[in-house]
């Protein structure tokens, strides 16, 4: 019986936090932007002709994806970024906010954005917040957190899309074993229709830059919101007092 309340627990919450998503697409403003973001399972290097040597011991090539809805000039243009990762990385907080802060400056005109993701630790850290504060100052607005295994859906659709689009580059006789190759794959099948950037060296946040100071239960926390008063947090959207982070 306690089983079927923690599923019917789990179904309310992604009914609830679900409207946290569709509040900030509904209410999209000018050159503004709505971005999912989210580690893809690492790919694993493939040849066109692979002896079973080649098949043991392959060592997979980090990659992240964002993808980004944004309103410019009275209509929605849907933009997907992709991080490519030449050497083994870890996914922690300081990448993945350097990647964040890339995604968006690398989309000029955009003015505000509100970005959502998992609960992963990466993303649903101090660090993170931290430093998409201080780099994006008055462009990050929001930030919300799906309920766990709910609300990824549009990285994991590119994510299928691209690995075929790499299975078709292998069929017509080539490799991808390295980042640069897996960029080639992508770009040459979706012919420049996703912006996809290799990065060589690990990415790190200016640690001495960003001004820590740990957010209390920030595990529970789910909504974030950014304002010239504060940080408003709510543990789920909508529901209870705003908490106000100074």
């Amino acid at each position: 019986m306690s089983d079927i309340y923690e599923w019917k627990s789990h179904i309310l919450r992604s009914k609830n936090q679900e409207k946290a998503r569709q509040a900030v697409v509904n209410c999209l403003g000018e050159n503004e932007a709505f971005m999912v973001a989210d580690w893809a399972m690492k790919f694993l290097p493939r040849k066109f002709r692979e002896g079973q040597t080649d098949w043991f011991g392959k060592r997979g090539i980090n990659w992240h994806i964002t993808v980004t809805m944004l309103k410019s000039e009275g209509s929605v243009k849907f933009l997907t970024h992709v991080h490519i990762f030449e050497q083994p990385t870890p996914q922690d907080a300081a990448t993945t906010g350097a990647i964040l802060v890339d995604v968006v400056q690398n989309i000029p005109s955009v003015k505000k954005v509100n970005i959502w993701s998992d609960n992963a630790g990466c993303y649903k850290s101090t660090l993170t917040i931290a430093t998409l504060h201080q780099e994006l100052d008055k462009k990050i607005k929001s930030y919300n957190f799906c309920e766990a295994q709910d609300g990824k859906g549009a990285c994991d659709r590119k994510a299928s899309h691209i690995k075929s689009a790499i299975k078709r580059y292998v069929n017509e006789g080539n490799n991808v074993t390295t980042a640069h190759q897996m960029k080639l794959a992508i770009d040459s099948q979706q012919r420049g229709q996703y912006k996809v950037k290799v990065i060589s060296p690990v990415i790190n946040a200016d640690d001495d830059k960003v001004s820590l100071r740990s957010i209390p239960l920030i595990s529970m926390l789910h909504n974030f919101k950014f304002t010239d008063n504060g940080l408003q947090v709510w543990r789920a959207y909508d529901i209870g007092q705003v908490n106000i982070i100074l």
